[in-house]
């Protein structure tokens, strides 16, 4: 329990700070499917509220008009104004209106899930792009880490030229394929601009140079978050079908009861005004039974059309739910190749380093050849481009790992608590 209590304090402390999380927070909003999903709640709040207070509150409806009658026997013309103010309330409907405000309450469920599920979209859109800008920053900053070795390489292979200890073949060789590194940093220039254009459009600037959870990964690894179980009673894409299920199956019980009829009762207040007599005043009560005898097959149509909705649901929600516990597993398996990756890239980027540093002292030296300098430096710029599209891929895997089980990042989710 100490350990949990601990760690819980430390990812509370480290998440607040996190700038890569911040940064989401302020651009997840900016996503034209969260925008709707977010200028819909208003509407769906009121559904609900409405069908609630059918429940308990009547109808209340005033009415006016103005009559001018003239009759056809005679030339006299009458005129005259009439006033009602009417209550209605329903009674008794067989439970069809408490019916209804069930399924909206579920409706407005699944919209709540719904309102997740594309918040959790939204978020990994935003994150891969994110993450992209910074592999393709990496990666210019090593191009241009291997630019400026092959600049040296090239000026040191000039002064052998001269001294008639390279061949000309040589240092063209050098010179070519410095021309070749330069051409890949104009490439990844454009792709930075293409990023930057993608968020530009989600209305987001993005100053983050660096993969934000490296260190972590180090220290803590992965462990405490593959021990996550997947839980269907809270994967907002499963509750979104099942809400959706109870909300079309009460529906079509709603539409059939409405076939027993309903009980309404309603009063009436009356005012009668006519010139050059007194304005006279009625009241009216009435107790009325509809019973819906036809009506063209709508009601059943609807009900049928709850049914097919119902049943369309249910089995979405079954395939759902086998399709993310496959997911799971899938995205489990893929965390931890891609961090055990992760690990072995760091030991053999060291490897290479030093391999390097070796080598370049040698070819200063006149021990080594042209091409065996070439090698090398190929061999370094491969290594560390593995290594950043390894450590993208570790972040990456660790994000949808999160979302397949239904968890928001901005919510704190990607810090998971091990009790053991």
């Amino acid at each position: 329990m100490r350990i949990f209590i601990l760690f819980f304090i430390f990812t509370k402390t480290t998440y607040a700070a996190d700038p890569f999380i911040e940064q989401l927070i302020k651009s997840i909003g900016n996503d034209p499917d969260s925008f709707e999903i977010e200028s819909q709640k208003e509407y769906r709040k009121k559904l609900k509220l409405s069908a609630q207070t059918k429940l308990f509150l009547p109808t209340l409806s005033a009415s006016t008009s103005k009559v001018k009658a003239k009759s056809t026997f005679n030339t006299n013309e009458s005129e005259y104004q009439t006033t009602s103010l009417t209550l209605e309330y329903s009674l008794f409907n067989f439970g069809s209106d408490y019916l209804r405000y069930k399924s909206q309450k579920s409706s407005l469920n699944a919209f709540h899930s719904t309102s997740k599920v594309t918040k959790i979209k939204s978020e990994y859109t935003i994150a891969k792009l994110l993450l992209t800008k910074i592999k393709l920053l990496s990666d210019k900053k090593i191009q241009e880490e291997v630019i400026s070795l092959k600049e040296r390489s090239f000026a040191i292979s000039r002064q052998r030229f001269k001294r008639g200890n390279l061949s000309k073949n040589d240092l063209l060789i050098i010179k070519i394929n410095l021309s070749n590194s330069r051409s890949q940093l104009a490439s990844l220039r454009q792709q930075i601009h293409q990023t930057d254009a993608q968020l530009t459009a989600l209305n987001t600037q993005s100053e983050l140079k660096s993969f934000p959870w490296i260190s972590l990964f180090k220290k803590k690894g992965i462990k405490n978050t593959t021990l996550l179980n997947f839980d269907e009673a809270k994967n907002p894409e499963l509750l979104n079908y099942k809400y959706l299920a109870q909300s079309h199956t009460n529906l079509a019980i709603s539409e059939k009861r409405k076939h027993l009829g309903r009980f309404d009762i309603s009063y009436s207040r009356d005012l009668y005004q006519q010139d050059e007599t007194d304005d006279l005043y009625g009241h009216s009560t009435a107790l009325t039974y509809t019973l819906p005898l036809f009506e063209n097959f709508n009601q059943d149509k609807l009900i049928q059309q709850s049914k097919a909705k119902a049943t369309t649901a249910e089995y979405i929600y079954d395939y759902q739910k086998r399709k993310i516990q496959a997911d799971v597993k899938h995205k489990k398996a893929t965390l931890q190749s891609a961090f055990q990756d992760f690990q072995e890239r760091l030991t053999t980027l060291n490897d290479a380093n030093f391999l390097f540093s070796n080598v370049l002292k040698r070819f200063k030296k006149g021990v080594l050849n042209v091409n065996d300098l070439i090698l090398e430096q190929d061999r370094l710029l491969a290594t560390k481009k593995i290594t950043t599209n390894s450590i993208f891929n570790l972040h990456l895997s660790y994000i949808e790992f999160i979302h397949v089980n239904g968890l928001l990042l901005t919510e704190n989710a990607h810090f998971f608590n091990n009790k053991t």
